[in-house]
């Protein structure tokens, strides 16, 4: 007997953080702050402790910005911090590519088109608290065989 081909799960998107106006014309600024705040919305029931950075390359410039997520909100704020429990850098296209859900960023990640590091068990939470439908397991852990 054959075994049968599992299907192949898909890593899930993150929910759309961008007003589906805005599509179709180049983001802006504003965009950007309202993107994060519904990524913020999304987590300040999560019941977490951390601090979220952002910092996002433009063609001009750089730009960071922070989720701070205490208690039962989270805050957003265009400032850099020192040691976040979770950072992520990408392009500004990529950013807008995972705010549109046209990409996972367990594929961005993948690709080389996204940078993270941080608390891994952290992470893997906040993904689960921004995601849609799919596989949010990116890390598994391996068993110990005795």
């Amino acid at each position: 007997m054959v075994p049968r081909a599992r299907k192949r799960e898909t890593y899930a998107k993150l929910k759309k953080l961008v007003d589906p106006r805005a599509s179709g014309r180049k983001p802006t600024a504003k965009d950007l702050e309202n993107s994060l705040v519904k990524a913020a919305a999304l987590l300040k029931n999560s019941g977490e402790f951390a601090r979220l950075q952002v910092q996002i390359i433009g063609p001009r410039t750089t730009v960071s910005w922070v989720l701070t997520i205490v208690d039962k909100t989270c805050t957003v704020e265009r400032k850099r911090v020192k040691r976040p429990e979770i950072e992520i850098i990408t392009a500004e296209e990529t950013y807008w590519d995972l705010a549109k859900a046209a990409i996972s960023p367990v594929e961005a990640f993948i690709a080389g088109k996204m940078e993270i590091s941080g608390n891994s068990d952290l992470i893997s939470r906040i993904y689960k608290k921004l995601a849609s439908r799919g596989r949010t397991d990116f890390c598994v852990p391996v068993k110990e065989v005795t």
